[in-house]
């Protein structure tokens, strides 16, 4: 019975503590909070990014577009129509060879939430977002992760 009682104590007093952590650490948070958007750049006071489209080709199998931004990067995309789906994910396989490391990869859910196909993001000189849907490739090809991210969103 007393270890009853003391495991009884130890836990409510482990509770205890846990709550009131956990209280403090929401209240006063250790990362700054985010006043504005995210910008890109790295720039104090920076402009937010623009973009500019220029469409370099487009056919019945293909279409590539690259978007010049105004911190003077590039944004470049495509989609490939393949075969079939496993036509597209060895074109997928093919494109990571050479990239440094894999950094997120997750199925690529139609609307209904079936799985249509894969998407992985890559490192790369920049960063290289993968992702297959039926038996299309799209690529999107970006300088850095948060250039990606501010594109995914616009």
């Amino acid at each position: 019975m007393k270890r009853i009682g003391l495991n009884l104590a130890v836990a409510f007093v482990t509770f205890c503590v846990g709550a009131a952590a956990s209280t403090l650490r929401n209240r006063w948070p250790s990362y700054p909070q985010k006043s504005r958007p995210m910008i890109a750049t790295a720039q104090i006071g920076a402009e937010p990014l623009k973009v500019t489209m220029e469409m370099h080709a487009c056919g019945p199998r293909a279409n590539y577009h690259t978007f010049h931004l105004s911190d003077g990067t590039r944004i470049s995309t495509s989609c490939e129509g393949h075969s079939s789906r496993l036509a597209a994910a060895r074109a997928l396989q093919t494109k990571l060879v050479g990239n440094a490391g894999i950094i997120e990869r997750a199925p690529n859910l139609d609307e209904k939430g079936r799985r249509v196909g894969d998407k992985i993001v890559a490192k790369t000189d920049g960063v290289i977002e993968l992702e297959t849907y039926g038996n299309a490739l799209c690529s999107t090809y970006a300088a850095s992760l948060e250039h990606l991210q501010w594109f995914e969103r616009r």
